[in-house]
């Protein structure tokens, strides 16, 4: 359980570093991130209003938005 409790930790570390940097640069912007990082990036520029459109490559396997979701449940099995 920590360990997954770290990883968030660290997701929401990487996602205030990735917004910072996409504030900071030029226009248009593509940033390119891991599956586990798109929920919490989502809700943060959406909180500002920034426009974004998230690519979901063919055969992930798992959503996005589930990728987190689905690790919790098998640290509680």
């Amino acid at each position: 359980r920590k360990s997954l409790s770290d990883f968030k930790s660290l997701i929401v570390q990487r996602n205030e570093v990735f917004e910072k940097k996409a504030a900071a640069a030029p226009k248009p912007l593509a940033l390119i991130v891991g599956a586990a990082h798109v929920k919490d990036l989502e809700a943060r520029f959406a909180k500002k209003n920034q426009a974004f459109k998230v690519f979901t490559p063919p055969g992930l396997g798992v959503t996005a938005d589930k990728l987190v979701e689905e690790l919790e449940r098998a640290f509680q099995e």
